[in-house]
């Protein structure tokens, strides 16, 4: 079955997935502009000593995560929190809080986001390199 309704809307779905792939790229290459990275929930990162990163987080039901985090090793630094300005519109999942952090020296980090309230932890494990 090629023709139909089906087909339009799988042609749809890949030019809505090409252009998120593309807006993916363009705002990765923003932050890598100014020596900044954003990673998600349990991901994990790699960076150079010296490079500022960003953990961004939505708490949801939980409320807000508190700061500063637990890390694991001394190979970071944490620098602040700060809520992020979503306006005009303010997702109904809660605030997204932006933790900003340095590398300072080589080897591996495990940061530990907890919640204000009852609820599982974040984590997120850095790597960095020379």
């Amino acid at each position: 079955m090629t023709d139909g309704p089906h087909c339009l809307a799988r042609h749809s779905l890949t030019r809505l997935a090409r252009a998120a792939c593309l807006l993916a790229v363009v705002l990765a290459t923003a932050c890598r502009a100014d020596d900044i990275v954003a990673i998600g929930s349990g991901q994990h990162l790699q960076v150079a000593v010296g490079e500022r990163f960003d953990v961004l987080l939505r708490a949801a039901a939980l409320g807000s995560y508190q700061a500063p985090p637990t890390i694991s090793a001394p190979v970071i630094e944490f620098l602040e929190e700060t809520l992020v300005d979503e306006s005009p519109i303010t997702p109904p999942g809660g605030p997204l809080q932006r933790f900003r952090f340095r590398a300072t020296a080589t080897g591996t980090a495990i940061i530990t986001f907890t919640p204000t309230q009852i609820g599982p932890a974040a984590s997120d494990t850095v790597v960095v390199v020379r």
